[in-house]
């Protein structure tokens, strides 16, 4: 145990004498025999030591490492020394200058914490707590980032409602364009259909003007006459004999002409009929 502490005093000379790099080296050699001894208050001052020299060369991520060491171990070992105020002196200072304002809270809590202990032990109100810390000042940094932090949480919470409104807005409108493709597909169903059937209709038209040009209209009204006539003498249906050669010879006129005129009397009734 001797050799730890010879190299621990060793370490405190060379950081003294502002040879950080050799105090880092003893103080890491000492560490240890320090830990198997249980000396945590050796322990802290060595991490203290050992941090502040790597602040002094510059190395800001290895005094980082050094000082959370010491958090680490305080929140094991619950013993308060003065190496734990200096330690989150730093802490504070590196998350504030990094924007981290949680951490920053947390450890400025902290260190509140280590000077009230520090104060009660000592029976008397510490003046100072570092060149950049005192308490009023702590306290109305610890409340600014509270109150930063419950901006944060309203933020959120608005936030997302925001964007619940803007889902329940985008589902009613994906709903209504749904129903409105919908009731467009069915009227273009509606149209289809009727264009099919009026081109029935047109077809049919079609069909009687071709006869109308295959015969003289002097011939198609003759023999229209003629029909209206057989047609208005109820002993003519009551023949089961009748064909289109005997009603041909009856009205006078070849069998070609009579079924043409026939067709076309009967697409007359149907027009006449769609169109009732």
């Amino acid at each position: 145990m001797l050799i730890g502490y010879s190299l621990n005093n060793q370490g405190l000379i060379h950081y003294y004498e502002k040879e950080y790099l050799k105090s880092i080296k003893y103080y890491s050699k000492s560490l240890p025999y320090l830990i198997e001894d249980e000396n945590y208050r050796a322990i802290f001052d060595a991490y203290n030591l050992i941090a502040k020299s790597y602040i002094k060369l510059n190395k800001t991520k290895k005094a980082l490492k050094y000082n959370l060491l010491i958090d680490s171990l305080y929140q094991k070992q619950k013993i308060t020394f003065y190496a734990q105020k200096n330690s989150y002196s730093f802490l504070i200072k590196y998350y504030k200058n990094n924007q981290d304002i949680k951490n920053q809270l947390k450890y400025i809590n902290r260190y509140l914490k280590v000077d009230s202990i520090l104060n009660v032990r000592s029976k008397n109100l510490s003046k100072t707590f570092t060149e950049e810390y005192d308490r009023p000042k702590l306290i109305a940094e610890k409340q600014k980032i509270i109150s930063e932090l419950n901006n944060e949480v309203s933020f959120y919470k608005k936030s997302r409602i925001y964007i619940a409104i803007v889902l329940i807005l985008s589902f009613i409108l994906f709903l209504y364009q749904v129903r409105k493709r919908k009731k467009q597909e069915q009227k273009f169903d509606n149209l289809t259909l009727k264009l099919k059937n009026k081109k029935v209709v047109e077809n049919s038209v079609n069909s009687n003007t071709n006869t109308q040009k295959t015969l003289p209209e002097t011939i198609i009204t003759e023999l229209l006459a003629k029909l209206d006539s057989f047609e208005q003498q109820p002993e003519n249906f009551t023949n089961n004999k009748l064909t289109l050669s005997i009603l041909s010879k009856e009205l006078e006129t070849n069998s070609n002409y009579l079924s043409k005129v026939i067709n076309q009397k009967k697409v007359v009734i149907f027009l006449r009929t769609y169109e009732n």
